[in-house]
């Protein structure tokens, strides 16, 4: 039986499959930030917000 033949993706599909990638993850990190803005820096889920926030930050950057 024959191997599927694989189509060969444009240079605009993987772009923009990259900025999809890159909007969702800014989106999560607008719901991470607003998360750490409510909270008192003293609480302990503020460090792991703000851990989430700027992890996203580098994968967005990775991504551009």
């Amino acid at each position: 039986m024959p191997k599927p033949t694989q189509k060969k993706r444009s240079p605009s599909e993987i772009a923009e499959e990259k900025a999809l990638a890159a909007e969702v993850m800014l989106r999560k990190a607008a719901l991470a930030y607003a998360e750490v803005a409510k909270l008192d820096s003293t609480d302990p889920r503020w460090r792991r917000c703000w851990r989430a926030l700027l992890i996203a930050a580098f994968r967005v950057a990775e991504v551009l």
